[in-house]
């Protein structure tokens, strides 16, 4: 099957080989059929293979060999570790200490409830301290309003005694004048 395949191609490029000759010999009669077709070209490029030579002349800059040893080392690293069943050696291997793995989230935990109680009793303590600087305050405030106003209380009680002493003097004083003015005019 692959014999009947091939055949055509080659049938076809010698094909086109002939018709490229036709149509260069058709348009400069004098120049002489020294270029290759397109096809053989290709033909070439495939046998000799220059990708080779074009890669190690690029792989001759300094870099390029550095990484292209780098990827090297890769391949063979990873070669190891596929013969190796795709595992690293046992002696590299740790083993999983799950006691540790289920204890060292508890620790956690309960030292932070732990934590947590001790703040939530200093808040505790601090809420009480303040709320008898809060009750304290509040008496002394009690204590001097009720001094000042009974202070005030006094002080308007001995007002108004003063203003009764003041009143009951100029009513005396009002009937001494009454009186005398009474008798001034009934000794006329």
């Amino acid at each position: 099957m692959s014999d009947t395949t091939e055949v055509p191609r080659q049938s076809s490029e010698n094909d086109q080989d002939n018709n490229l000759e036709r149509t260069n010999s058709l348009k400069s009669p004098d120049v002489t059929n020294n270029i290759p077709s397109l096809f053989k070209l290709a033909a070439e490029w495939q046998i000799n293979n220059p990708q080779e030579t074009f890669q190690n002349h690029i792989l001759e800059n300094d870099v390029l060999k550095k990484i292209n040893e780098i990827t090297h080392l890769i391949r063979e690293s990873y070669k190891d570790l596929s013969s190796q069943d795709g595992m690293m050696s046992k002696q590299q291997q740790e083993k999983m200490d799950w006691d540790l793995f289920c204890t060292v989230p508890v620790n956690i935990i309960e030292q932070y409830t732990k934590d947590m109680d001790e703040i939530y009793e200093k808040m505790e303590r601090l809420a009480k301290q303040q709320r008898l600087w809060c009750e304290s305050a509040f008496q002394i405030d009690v204590e001097r309003c009720g001094d000042s106003i009974l202070n005030a209380e006094t002080w308007m009680k001995k007002k108004e005694r003063h203003l009764e002493y003041k009143n009951i003097e100029m009513e005396r004083s009002a009937n001494e004048i009454k009186e005398t003015i009474q008798r001034l005019t009934d000794d006329r």
